[in-house]
């Protein structure tokens, strides 16, 4: 039961930080898609072509993601374990 709270929480949280996102600018993920739809994009003029594929601040982003997901998991096992 508790993998299926956590499992729930996880998704809630992840929708909640990428629909608004998503919505503000659709292309912005598309660093994160196959190379074959990348590079349709760049090909249809959808998105700039660059030489790398993450610049710094994705990096940085993707970086706190990543750790603010793995907070947000660990207080919640806290909680459903103690």
């Amino acid at each position: 039961m508790a993998v299926m709270i956590e499992s729930l929480i996880g998704i809630l949280l992840f929708t909640i930080l990428i629909v608004p996102l998503t919505l503000k600018n659709p292309f912005a993920s598309v660093g994160d898609y196959p190379p074959a739809i990348r590079e349709k994009c760049m090909e249809l003029g959808l998105i700039e072509k660059r030489e790398q594929r993450f610049t710094r601040a994705d990096i940085l982003r993707k970086g706190i993601a990543l750790l603010a997901f793995v907070f947000t998991f660990a207080v919640v096992l806290k909680h459903a374990f103690s």
